[in-house]
């Protein structure tokens, strides 16, 4: 119940975007600002990762014993009540000779969420990447040696979602089912003898179920992702999967527009190509001449692979929403 009223928050604040949906309350202890998240990749691409918090913070994973205080910063963020429902029925009705069955049934479902006044706590990432950049991973940390063997990725907690006063969820269920069955027996054995029999069953179920929430729980959080190297280097990036890019309308939006310009412009693509071939210590650049030889000069400017993501980009922005949320 907790989990569906959180997942239908970020559903709605925050479609495809980064927030993640606390699915239990025990979590809400362990989601503080640098809590260490395991991030566990799906079978399939289209399928979203799998969260699971822990007992540790970042400065438990790093050697030395000075601990991380990159301060956290706290603003009012909305208030935030909804009510989500619906109502499923049913009905079966067949004849096959003297048997006449019916069948009938109804469900209902209604969750009502209100959270009130929410606040929203960010961690000041720029602090935490300049007190950590000399820091080393232990690689003998527990939690390190178990994500090395199962494959898995430590994330960040840098953002998260907290009620600031008690609140309250509140789930309703009722089902009806109905059964009748009619044997019919009509002139047997030559005589005018009618026999008829009839039952009749009903199911009915109801329930409500209310949930109080403290004050201080967390609701959602987003995360960054850690990539750590063997020698116990690691570097921050958020945490966005490519599926979830090209879900993301905005995202889409932005990339179009960054690839347009490098389609159409031939200085933007000359210094992408510059940055790319750039070798420390060297003076390389590239002449008119030499990118008219890359990009193909006297059909197209653009090489093939550039113009291609461009001309998905641009189809994939102009899907309806219902289309581009089933990619």
């Amino acid at each position: 119940m907790f989990s569906k009223a959180t997942a239908n928050f970020v559903h709605q604040i925050d479609p495809e975007g980064s927030l993640i949906y606390v699915s239990r309350v025990n979590d809400s202890k362990k989601l503080l600002p640098m809590a260490i998240v395991v991030k566990r990749n799906r079978i399939w691409r289209w399928q979203r990762p799998k969260y699971q918090p822990t007992d540790f913070t970042l400065s438990d994973l790093l050697q030395g014993d000075e601990t991380l205080q990159p301060g956290v910063s706290e603003t009012e963020f909305l208030s935030y009540k909804g009510t989500f429902g619906d109502e499923h029925t049913g009905k079966l009705d067949t004849e096959t000779g003297p048997i006449h069955v019916k069948l009938e049934g109804l469900g209902m479902t209604k969750l009502q969420s209100c959270f009130g006044k929410l606040r929203k706590e960010e961690l000041e990432v720029k602090n935490l990447l300049k007190g950590s950049n000399n820091r080393l991973v232990n690689m003998q940390h527990i939690l390190v040696q178990q994500i090395e063997k199962r494959a898995e990725v430590l994330v960040v907690v840098k953002e998260r979602i907290l009620t600031t006063n008690s609140c309250s969820v509140m789930f309703t269920r009722k089902q009806q089912c109905t059964f009748q069955g009619v044997l019919r027996l009509l002139g047997l054995l030559g005589t005018s003898i009618k026999i008829c029999g009839k039952d009749v069953n009903s199911f009915e179920a109801d329930s409500d179920v209310s949930l109080e929430i403290p004050s201080g729980t967390v609701i959602a959080y987003s995360v960054l992702e850690l990539e750590i190297k063997t020698t116990g280097h690691f570097s921050e990036g958020f945490s966005v999967s490519a599926c979830e890019t090209l879900s993301d309308r905005s995202a889409l939006g932005c990339i179009q527009c960054v690839l347009e310009e490098m389609c159409c412009s031939k200085t933007v693509l000359k210094t992408v190509i510059d940055t790319q071939l750039q070798v420390p210590g060297s003076s390389f650049n590239l002449t008119d001449v030499e990118l008219d030889s890359l990009t193909g000069s006297g059909q197209s400017d653009v090489p093939a692979h550039l113009g291609a993501a461009h001309l998905l980009v641009s189809a994939m922005e102009e899907l309806p929403d219902e289309t581009l949320s089933i990619l």
